[in-house]
């Protein structure tokens, strides 16, 4: 059966959709993988003006190395075409805090739980290939943040000129006034926010529950469950050694801020660490009730 635009197949293992199912999406683990990643948000960003001349040829920095961020490239044909990180709330924020932390306080405030859409890129020619691949991109990411992780709202800064495809097409909505990003060279972005918990509704609302709707590509059942079985298989913190001796080399000033703060991830590995310890001596086993820790994440 021939692959169509707007039908995705999933294996657990796998995520393809487009014309003879020639698009994946992959999750970024590896250092060698990341900076795949990095290189295509570097190069997309320098055309517009929005990064400077870096002699790696790559975009990145600290919340690249939380290891909740999780990112996505897709591939067409094999070639790398988009990418797409997603990050969590966490003691150091969101990228978008540095325009508008008084707007995601209040949202924090009234018990929102924020994930960022970040470093979003598309080397795509085809206008039409490119709307299809970001649908895709955004499907993996809205049930990270939704099912995975239990976020309850997408937030995402993006240039002004972008906005009404967010608003009309994906429903955010605008929140906060329009500022300048400094971190984009300057370029005017305002900050826009889709309500997770209320997604469903208003995109069945919107768009009705046929094939081929926008409801039906993010919300059928089957989506919805290939897309997090997919999640479940993929995503996982190996790589995270490798990814540490870089930023050691490449940006100390990174893990010299990490390490002034306690997370929640390094705190389970801490307790790991002392309950070990502690039964040794005695030539007892761990608790397996209290999970394993991998890469900093508690896994029960």
């Amino acid at each position: 059966m021939d692959g169509r635009l707007g039908a995705a197949v999933l294996t657990g293992n796998e995520y393809r959709f487009g014309k003879n199912w020639g698009c994946s999406i992959t999750v970024a683990q590896t250092l060698p993988e990341k900076k795949r990643a990095w290189r295509m948000v570097y190069q997309s960003y320098l055309e517009k003006g929005y990064a400077k001349i870096d002699s790696d040829e790559l975009w990145y920095g600290l919340y690249d190395m939380l290891p909740q961020t999780t990112t996505f490239i897709a591939s067409r044909d094999g070639i790398d075409v988009a990418t797409l990180t997603v990050v969590f709330d966490s003691e150091f924020g969101v990228p978008a805090d540095q325009l508008y932390h008084d707007e995601l306080d209040r949202m924090r405030q009234d018990g929102r739980r924020i994930c960022e859409i970040v470093s979003l890129a598309s080397n795509e020619s085809d206008r039409r290939q490119g709307i299809e691949v970001l649908k895709h991109l955004f499907n993996v990411g809205f049930h990270m943040a939704s099912k995975l992780v239990d976020a309850t709202d997408f937030i995402i800064t993006v240039n002004p000129h972008h906005a009404s495809y967010y608003e009309r097409k994906l429903l955010f909505r605008r929140h906060g006034e329009e500022r300048s990003y400094a971190k984009v060279g300057g370029a005017p972005a305002v900050l826009l926010v889709l309500d997770l918990t209320t997604a469903n509704e208003r995109y069945l609302d919107e768009y009705g529950p046929d094939n081929g709707s926008l409801w039906h590509h993010f919300f059928s059942e089957r989506t919805a469950s290939s897309t997090v079985w997919f999640l479940v298989e993929n995503v996982n913190r190996g790589g995270r050694q490798e990814l540490m001796g870089w930023f050691r080399r490449k940006k100390p000033a990174v893990l010299e801020r990490l390490g002034n703060h306690i997370s929640p991830f390094d705190a389970a590995r801490e307790a790991q660490l002392r309950q070990s310890a502690a039964c040794a001596p005695l030539g007892l086993a761990r608790d397996p009730s209290a999970g394993e820790v991998r890469d900093g994440i508690l896994m029960a």
